[in-house]
């Protein structure tokens, strides 16, 4: 009942907004009267499985409702709010969401709780947009900095955000946050943390059919956990090949040091090599990513889309730093098949060893996973299935995941 009640208010207000109006109608009042209203509907079912654990498992089925409300420009200004509510059906008892007390059962970060997710205003002008408040934000691949969209709570940043198009085949990006809003549940002291965020990230997309990516992220004065704080300087470079075979490159590397209050002393590497060969609907992928380790410190990528990277299990996850000690070297080779733009296969399997040989554990698992997608009208559909085998770290572990998702 309660998951019906919330349904029927967000279609009430969704429909309000797109209604609205005003006996004096101005500028100001169409740009809101014409802006546009969105609804989103995700359904999600997990299980989850851990060998060798006193834990049992874990099935999650939760229903993550949004509603957005984006303005048309007034006087270059825009606005967006977006409010989310993720919902257990029936309730919460089967999985251990971080904070619902199920601690006997596998940790699905799937919590429930209604909020709003983002909430910014925009100014335009000069091929130049500036954008302040609650906002996802996503520098390339997602592997530094990402909203990890993937979970029914995705992360976001507060802060100010710029982007500047002014030259030719150029975008320059600076951005100054000031807090994160994690995954997690809400109520936890680490979902909501103070941080200074800085970035500044040039793009240039002059050369053939390929984007040049230089960047640096300045991390300091996280309330809750001080190895965060660091210094990143980095490049990503991605690019095309050919028409019929295909091939899509990505090549990135990164050097990091420890900044602010950081308890380590370190200066750690991070590379990733990417190819991927397409031919007649097939793909062959083939890569490496290295995040490096010195001594008793380590790459962090704190502020990433982690669920994308190192299998889909979530084992080097380490409470959001994404890497662990001694590093994690991610060798991996993926087969699938696009039959068409709507439905795609993938199968991949990772080898995971340790970066260093001083501080690291040597061998430390390997994963295969499987996914279908699928997209029809309105609707997207994703089957998903993920196996990690321990060698010398994490647990033993199986997830599936199927879920259903409606734009309206």
């Amino acid at each position: 009942m309660r998951t019906i009640i919330k349904l029927a208010g967000l279609v009430a207000i969704a429909v309000s907004l797109s209604s609205f109006s005003f006996a004096d109608e101005t500028g100001f009042f169409d740009a809101i009267q014409n802006g546009e209203a969105n609804l989103n509907f995700r359904l999600r079912y997990e299980d989850a499985n851990q060998s060798a654990n006193t834990r049992q498992g874990a099935q999650a089925l939760t229903l993550r409702s949004r509603l957005s409300f984006e303005t048309q420009t007034y006087k270059l200004f825009s606005g967006l709010i977006e409010f989310d509510d993720v919902t257990a059906i029936p309730d919460d008892d089967n999985y251990n969401s971080g904070n619902n007390g199920q601690i006997d059962d596998v940790l699905v970060v799937d919590p429930e709780g209604t909020e709003i997710n983002r909430v910014w205003l925009a100014y335009d002008i000069s091929n130049t947009l500036f954008r302040y408040g609650r906002q996802d934000y996503n520098l390339n691949n997602e592997r530094i900095i990402g909203s990890d969209a993937w979970h029914q709570n995705q992360q976001t940043l507060s802060g100010l955000s710029i982007k500047n198009e002014s030259l030719n085949y150029t975008r320059i990006n600076f951005a100054q946050f000031n807090k994160v809003e994690g995954i997690q549940d809400q109520q936890l002291s680490g979902a909501h943390s103070s941080l200074d965020a800085k970035l500044i990230n040039l793009e240039y997309r002059g050369f053939l059919i390929s984007k040049l990516s230089l960047y640096s992220l300045w991390l300091d004065d996280h309330d809750i956990q001080t190895q965060w704080e660091s210094k990143t300087y980095g490049l990503n470079f991605t690019g095309l090949l050919g028409s019929e075979p295909l091939v899509e490159y990505l090549i990135g590397y990164a050097n990091q040091e420890d900044s602010g209050n950081n308890p380590l002393n370190y200066s750690a590497h991070y590379s990733h090599y990417d190819i991927q060969l397409t031919y007649h609907g097939f793909q062959f992928k083939l890569g490496q990513e290295t995040l490096g380790a010195d001594g008793e410190g380590f790459f962090v990528t704190p502020l990433a889309s982690q669920h994308n990277f190192q299998g889909w299990t979530g084992q080097f996850i380490n409470q959001g730093l994404g890497n662990i000690k001694g590093g994690v070297i991610d060798q991996y080779v993926g087969l699938g098949f696009s039959c068409s733009d709507s439905f795609n296969v993938l199968a991949i399997y990772h080898d995971f060893q340790s970066d260093s040989h001083k501080t690291g554990l040597g061998d430390l698992g390997s994963e295969w996973g499987i996914q279908a997608l699928a997209e029809l009208n309105e609707y997207r559909f994703v089957a998903k299935y993920a196996d990690y085998s321990k060698d010398r770290f994490g647990v033993d572990t199986n997830r599936l995941w199927l879920s259903v998702e409606l734009a309206l």
